[in-house]
């Protein structure tokens, strides 16, 4: 009896995570175990499912569904990259039709970049068969068109939109933000919003919530200022612009009428714009996106003038500086007094190397002028390998962090940070076994890890680290040294969606491990591609070829999609 009344009585957030863990299948199955599963199963809100390719199987997962969840209110479906414009529009008929009452749908693109493999999906006016949603969020896949959110106008519930397109999208889905490839150039379309979809969006003045990526250059001024000449910034809650870069003495006007705003995402190009910040009257949460910065600690100093308190109500929770050189632990210190940060994204300059010195065969060169112009090049050379090194040591104060993405320099002492949900590190070098300490000490907290060109690992510790990294959903291993050492560690891993591995790093065995992980649903393979996006003779070499992956996928892995993504070429990195 005492079991039973457990059951009944858990916790309404204890319920949302046992969803979120099965899909219908698991729990139909599960809805023959007892009374008390019925119970908890009736009680589901929100609820992740696969967006089939198959129509019959589609219509089949939406009766279980509408039949086992009565309470259902949020959904996420996973789009993968077969699914083509007139299926998705198919698919979301059906989902109007069979009479759940969703308030909430998140469209997660498992794709950040248009695949090679499959569609890239840009038409999503399906989704105004909905009528009825008040949140609506796209995370990753193509930008749609400004039509769009022309055609969202006709629903009238709508309060909360939510775009982030391409790479951007993994901050909702999860927590990978690659910020340096996000800012890459790219084919148009792919990278955020301009200023007509900024028009578009703002005749939706009945929004409390807008999160949206810009393309810099492309929003201006004023396109912002439509979303205060419309009424829109006056309504709106929360308000983020990833991207936005806003030019000096400008976001005074944007932000004209904005009272009710309570959290703000925004990138500045002057300091001293948190001024204008400092006077919302009901701001708790702030984030920043700023690019470099002479001097870190004039940040601190800008944000105490504009009256942005260092913790609390109205504080700085996230700050991402690109192309941000560091020079002392000292610099760094100055962040640890914004006590509140939660997220925080150094992304160092990829310096090229220096050129070597002009050979100089006159007669009179002095060898003295000589040895001194060759020892200040060493000096300057020295000097850029400091350049590039971060003692995240001195971070260790900021106990609220819980995403860390650290890009092109080196990394120490990342033990400190036991809380960490996301962790991103590029061209990183590391000293030995300090992977295996870290990633130990947030092993609880961890859901997404991604080791990009990072240099100082081994196969060893990889095999030692990864199993007890059992919450992970997203794995991204391009270690620069040495390969995988296979994928049998990753069975531990129940809850992995999606696995980037080099194709050049997969073993013959790993085609039987390939079928065990059954929880995946996308599978990226990375490769050096030619100009034409097609494998080089080269791959040919491979251990394993990409015919016999897609076998495996095709036979063994149904509902995994397989993208093929080129690989990044090797920078150099900084040395522990």
């Amino acid at each position: 009896m005492a079991t039973r009344a457990a059951w009944n009585t858990l916790p309404e957030e204890i319920v949302q995570v046992l969803g979120l863990h099965l899909d219908a299948e698991g729990w139909a199955a599960a809805r023959s175990t007892c009374k008390g599963w019925r119970n908890i199963q009736s009680g589901i809100k929100l609820l992740e499912i696969d967006l089939e390719r198959d129509a019959h199987r589609w219509m089949m997962v939406l009766t279980c569904v509408a039949r086992l969840f009565p309470h259902l209110s949020c959904a996420i479906l996973l789009v993968g990259n077969r699914i083509s414009p007139a299926l998705f529009q198919q698919r979301m008929e059906a989902l109007a039709i069979t009479g759940m009452k969703l308030q909430e749908l998140e469209l997660r693109f498992v794709y950040a970049a248009k695949p090679m493999i499959g569609s890239w999906l840009e038409d999503l006016s399906g989704v105004t068969h909905l009528r009825q949603l008040s949140v609506l969020r796209l995370a990753g896949g193509a930008t749609p068109p400004p039509s769009f959110f022309a055609q969202l106008s006709g629903m009238r519930q709508l309060e909360v939109l939510e775009l982030l397109p391409g790479a951007y999208g993994q901050a909702l889905g999860d927590l990978d933000i690659d910020v340096a490839s996000a800012n890459a150039q790219g084919p148009v379309g792919e990278g955020g919003l301009a200023d007509a979809h900024l028009e578009a969006i703002a005749q939706l003045t009945q929004l409390k919530k807008l999160t949206v990526k810009v393309i810099p250059g492309e929003v201006t001024p004023a396109g912002l200022n439509c979303l205060a000449a419309s009424g829109l910034i006056s309504q709106l809650r929360q308000l983020a612009l990833y991207d936005s870069e806003l030019p000096a003495g400008c976001l005074s006007s944007v932000l004209k009428g904005a009272g009710r705003l309570t959290s703000l995402q925004l990138g500045l190009s002057n300091v001293d714009d948190l001024g204008a910040l400092g006077k919302l009257p009901q701001l708790q949460e702030l984030s920043l996106d700023a690019a470099f910065l002479p001097e870190l600690r004039e940040l601190v100093y800008a944000a105490a003038r504009g009256n942005i308190p260092a913790a609390g109500p109205g504080a700085l929770t996230g700050l991402c500086l690109l192309d941000q050189t560091i020079t002392s632990a000292a610099q760094l210190a100055a962040l640890s007094q914004l006590s509140s940060l939660a997220e925080l994204v150094l992304v160092n300059p990829v310096r090229e190397p220096l050129p070597p010195p002009e050979d100089d065969d006159t007669e009179d060169e002095q060898p003295a002028a000589a040895a001194a112009a060759q020892q200040q090049q060493q000096q300057l050379q020295q000097q850029q390998q400091q350049d590039t090194g971060i003692d995240i040591t001195a971070l260790a104060g900021l106990a609220a962090l819980r995403l860390l993405q650290l890009c092109t320099c080196v990394a120490r002492a990342a033990e400190h940070f036991s809380g960490l949900q996301a962790l991103w590190l590029e061209q990183v070098s590391l000293p030995r076994n300090l992977l295996a300490a870290g990633l130990t000490a947030a092993a609880a907290s961890l859901e997404s890890l991604a080791l990009l060109q990072v240099s100082g690992t081994s196969q060893a510790e990889l095999s030692l680290t990864l199993p007890g990294l059992t919450g992970l959903t997203s794995l991204r291993l391009l270690p620069s040294e040495h390969g995988l050492g296979g994928l049998g560690q990753l069975l531990p891993l129940r809850h992995l969606k999606k696995l980037n591995v080099k194709l050049l790093h997969l073993q013959p065995a790993d085609l039987a491990i390939l079928p065990r992980l059954r929880s995946l649903f996308c599978l990226a393979l990375s490769a050096p591609l030619d100009g034409a996006g097609r494998l080089p003779p080269s791959a040919q070499r491979a251990p394993v070829k990409l015919g016999q992956v897609l076998d495996v996928v095709r036979d063994s892995l149904p509902y995994c999609d397989l993208e093929l993504q080129a690989e990044a070429p090797a920078a150099g990195n900084g040395t522990a």
